[in-house]
């Protein structure tokens, strides 16, 4: 209809049809058997006059689909913090504190997926077909999984600030080409959570 803009009711005609809940047949339209208009637009008028209809076309499409949310949190994962600086080679260095006495950040994350199924009738191929697109880690935070004992941080070890890192920088034939190459090892992917990433998935019941 003019004016109108995106047209509810012409998204419900063309979903009941791909759905066959609306029978097409020419440029006739029927639903459960009863003609309900000849040409699109005739349909959305019969569709506006009947708002019970147009309700009930509106639920067997929405019918087996749905939208699921997880949230997840984690007040943080405890681990034993180190009392000196240590290289990523070297042998671990004594404890400071409690055993699980420190604790990573909180981290945060939410999973979403949203999936239509189709029932088909007892002698097709298939009992069912369920599409769904699922999108984890939807707000795309940074979620630190894991870090350098010494420090605490998952970017950092400490190692080249430290008396022992200095002393052992100075006895490097390239001094700076060592640090460059010691910070790129520090530089660990499997310390923080994976990025957003969606998931476009297709299921058979048989």
């Amino acid at each position: 209809m003019y004016g109108e803009g995106i047209s509810k009711l012409g998204e419900l005609v063309d979903l009941g049809v791909k759905a066959e809940i609306i029978d097409k047949s020419g440029s006739w339209f029927a639903y459960k058997e009863h003609k309900i208009g000849q040409g699109r637009e005739n349909v959305k008028t019969f569709l506006n006059e009947n708002p019970k209809i147009a309700k009930e076309i509106e639920n067997k499409i929405l019918e087996n689909a749905g939208i699921n949310v997880v949230l997840n949190a984690n007040s943080g994962t405890p681990y034993t913090r180190r009392g000196l600086a240590f290289g990523l080679t070297d042998a671990a260095t004594p404890i400071t504190g409690n055993i699980n006495g420190s604790r990573l950040p909180w981290s945060f994350r939410i999973d979403a997926t949203a999936n239509k199924v189709w029932n088909f009738k007892r002698d097709a191929t298939f009992s069912n077909f369920e599409v769904y697109v699922q999108l984890l880690n939807a707000l795309n935070t940074q979620n630190v999984l894991g870090v350098y004992s010494f420090t605490g941080s998952p970017s950092d070890d400490g190692y080249l600030s430290s008396p022992q890192g200095q002393n052992a920088v100075q006895f490097q034939t390239n001094a700076q080409s060592f640090a460059d190459l010691y910070n790129i090892s520090l530089a660990n992917p499997g310390l923080y959570s994976l990025p957003r990433r969606i998931r476009l998935g297709l299921r058979v019941g048989l």
